[in-house]
């Protein structure tokens, strides 16, 4: 009985692996074609720097992870850049943390790894990485109010009051939540941990260097003062759980210092959305293991014979 199930299994596993890859990429297609290609294609920026920088941008997280996998492992191998880049893909194009469940079952594989080690090394990067981002967006809020631009964080209010007031309580829970209970949460060593939190914060501080680089290509002579302020709203708006994009292109478009530029704001945040999305689909198309077809195959030419 266990050998016929586990023969069924050895059969539906490809072909479940294989319609689950299908449906992802027809996912990632519809999100690409919801934005609307003939929008973008007339709101596509000139600069290559432009798009280098995209690819810079989705890159960057995935450094950052195989930076500090080895130091929070404590082990002496680390999965290959496709593991970290379908991790970041499938996050970022499908949905929150599913990347975290597939790289569990590409780490425990490792030598001195099993499932509960490599979910416990999942978790504490999880961790320290939502806490460094969380703490970034802080650090941001307290700058732009020194700053004299709170006008920024009453427009994501107003905007979506509901969402901004769980963005806000679950950011400070989370930094305060951290601190208080950093050793109820995980025993790793606090050096360790320090030095993987800095590299998650300055990971965030990157990103926003780079998100205000492409945005000064695509509107060239727009002050550095209205750019901090996308950038405050950005990462404010992405702290809520649904409905971030929108909220921040929401309240980006009202921001003051664009006159009558309003629509080629509008083109730029549909240029880069969808540049993201195309880069998330041939991230995911490229890690893709095709090996389930080959077996088919080989399967479909025993039979013919």
């Amino acid at each position: 009985m266990k050998s016929s199930t586990k023969a069924t299994l050895r059969i539906l596993k490809p072909a479940l692996r294989g319609l689950a890859l299908f449906a992802i990429l027809a996912y990632l297609t519809h999100r690409v074609s919801v934005i609307g290609m003939g929008r973008v294609f007339e709101a596509l920026p000139n600069s290559p720097l432009f798009y280098a920088l995209s690819i810079a941008f989705v890159l960057l997280p995935v450094l950052s992870e195989r930076l500090v996998f080895k130091g929070v492992a404590q082990t002496r191998t680390t999965p290959s850049w496709r593991v970290f880049v379908r991790k970041h893909v499938m996050n970022k194009g499908i949905m929150n943390y599913a990347g975290e469940g597939y790289f569990i079952t590409q780490i425990q594989k490792l030598d001195g790894l099993d499932w509960q080690s490599a979910t416990i090394v999942v978790k504490n990067l999880t961790l320290l990485r939502t806490y460094a981002a969380n703490l970034w967006v802080v650090l941001l809020v307290l700058l732009a109010i020194t700053l004299g631009n709170s006008e920024a964080m009453l427009k994501v209010i107003q905007v979506s009051p509901v969402f901004a007031f769980i963005a806000i309580a679950g950011t400070l829970s989370v930094c305060l939540g951290g601190v208080v209970f950093f050793r109820k949460l995980t025993r790793l060593d606090l050096t360790v941990a320090g030095k993987t939190a800095l590299i998650y914060l300055t990971r965030s501080i990157l990103a926003g260097g780079i998100l205000v680089a492409q945005w000064s290509l695509a509107l060239p002579g727009t002050s550095l003062a209205v750019w901090f302020l996308f950038l405050v709203v950005y990462f404010v708006a992405k702290k809520s759980p649904i409905g971030g994009d929108l909220v921040f292109i929401g309240v980006a478009l009202t921001l003051p210092g664009f006159g009558q530029n309003e629509a080629a704001v509008a083109a730029m945040l549909i240029a880069l959305t969808a540049g993201l999305q195309l880069i998330y689909l041939l991230g995911f198309a490229v890690t893709s293991d095709f090996r389930f077809l080959k077996r088919r195959q080989k399967v479909g030419l025993k039979f013919s014979t």
